[in-house]
This record gives C-alpha cells, sequence and structure tokens, in this order.
C-alpha cells in the first residue's frame, strides 16, 4: 500500500532503504526489548518516515511475543472484546457487479458493506438507490470518497443520498484542506470520517483542534506504529471522537 498512488510520501524501496541505511544500526546497538528507546533514537536520527518506524516496531513486538510464546495484543493489555466485526469492501464498477458483491457479503454475514464513489455524484446516487431498493436497509453503508470530491460536490451529494441511511463518509476531500473539512463537517447530516487527513499524532491533533470531523480512521502502519496508535485513539476518546480501525493491507500481526 505505501506505493499506491497518492496515498503516502514513502514507496517500498523507500522504506527498504530508511530501515536498512538508518534504522538497523540503531536495533544493532540496542537490545530487542528496549523498544521504546529503539523509537526514540530513530525519532531522533529521521524525521517523519512513519511506516518505516512502524515496520521496525512491529517486527520488535513480534519478535518479542515469540521470545515469551505470547501475541502481541497480550503484551499491550490484552483485549476488551472477543469478536471483531469486518467490514465488506466494494470498488468502484458498474451498478450490477456491485449489488452482486454486496450480495454475496450478505450472503457471507457481513453487516456493513463500504462503498468507493468518485466524483461522479449522480452513479453514487443512483447506485445506493438501487442497492437499497434491491438489497433493503437491513446492513450498514459506508462511503468511502478517497479524496475525489470538493466542497460543493460533497453538499450536493449529502443532498441526493440522506434518505439511504448512510453510516458515514470517509474523507470527501482533499486530506490538507482542513478548513473545508471543518466546513462539511459543520454542515454534515451525515457522519465525516478523516483518513489521509489522520496521517499522525498531530495530523489528529489538528483534526481534532478545527473539529474536522466526527470520526478517526487509524491505521497502525501509517501512524507510526502500535504505541503512536493508541495515543491516537486515546486522543480522538478524551474529545468524544470515535475512531474506526483500518488496515485492510496489513500482515495478520497487523
Amino acid at each position: 500500500e505505501p506505493d499506491t498512488p497518492n496515498y503516502s510520501e514513502e514507496t517500498w524501496y523507500g522504506i527498504q532503504e530508511t530501515v536498512t541505511r538508518e534504522f538497523v544500526p540503531i536495533m544493532l546497538s540496542e537490545e530487542a526489548h528496549d523498544i521504546h528507546t529503539i523509537y526514540t533514537k530513530m525519532e531522533e536520527k529521521v524525521y517523519g518516515h512513519l511506516m518505516s518506524k512502524s515496520l521496525v516496531e512491529t517486527a520488535l513486538s513480534d519478535l518479542c511475543a515469540k521470545k515469551h510464546e505470547t501475541q502481541v495484543y497480550r503484551m499491550i493489555g490484552g483485549t476488551t472484546a472477543r469478536e471483531i466485526p469486518l467490514i465488506g469492501w466494494v470498488g468502484i464498477s458498474d451498478v450490477e457487479q456491485r449489488i452482486k458483491e454486496t450480495r454475496e457479503f450478505l450472503d457471507e454475514g457481513f453487516g456493513c458493506i463500504k462503498y468507493k464513489i468518485s466524483s461522479d455524484i449522480e452513479d453514487a446516487a443512483f447506485f445506493l438507490s438501487e442497492v437499497r431498493k434491491q438489497l433493503g436497509n437491513g446492513f450498514e453503508i459506508r462511503l468511502d470518497a478517497n479524496q475525489s470530491l470538493n466542497e460543493n460536490l460533497t453538499r450536493k451529494l449529502m443532498g441526493k443520498i440522506g434518505r439511504h441511511e448512510i453510516s458515514l463518509l470517509e474523507q470527501p476531500i482533499n486530506r490538507d484542506d482542513l478548513e473545508g473539512m471543518a466546513a462539511i463537517t459543520h454542515d454534515s447530516t451525515i457522519p465525516i470520517m478523516a483518513d489521509e487527513s489522520a496521517s499522525s499524532i498531530m495530523a489528529v491533533r489538528n483534526l481534532i483542534w478545527a473539529e474536522a470531523c466526527n470520526i478517526i480512521k487509524v491505521k497502525v502502519m501509517r501512524s507510526g506504529g502500535i504505541d503512536a496508535t493508541r495515543r491516537i485513539v486515546s486522543m480522538a476518546e478524551a474529545n468524544g471522537i470515535r475512531c474506526v480501525i483500518g488496515n485492510g493491507f496489513s500482515t495478520s500481526l497487523g
């Protein structure tokens, strides 16, 4: 996912180079279980490069868990949930194909489907109308625009789809347009979720201060690792903002 167009400033080969040249010497100078020390030294050595740092922290956490014959989630305090609901993911295609894929997810027991949408809001409105007409209202719908809209298109879209019981709209406009995200969040009847805008602890802090979203999507690999992700969740929780965990392209540990 790092080299997916427009997703991150890091590429897979850049991550490999950063870890090999900058972070491996740091790891070799410390004990593997001193993860916080290693992370601090990585921060001092290299600005940004959160995916590279996440790779190191995740690998060291996995190593320590295996050494102690346990799992990483137990090492960081265990779980409060025995089940984790998963989201069905449907990309952009013709209407009947999307309905077919939705029906397959519903038949497998999924209770929530996320649809990718583009700047073609007429297509989105027609498609959602057909989905509800053919499949009913017995499942949750989320929309992900991946920054493909602007303020004007987002407002027009809201007016066309409100009756379809949409639970959230993910990153409708450009990640850097904090003012626009705040304006849409303030006016929208559909909860707005920040994804690409929530790229780091500082970015999330800015989102919260600007009241630029209702929900924050967090990803371990993008945030800089497990500890950084936990801090983001705590920050959001303290400000009454719900989080959604993403990591669809991650490893089993992620």
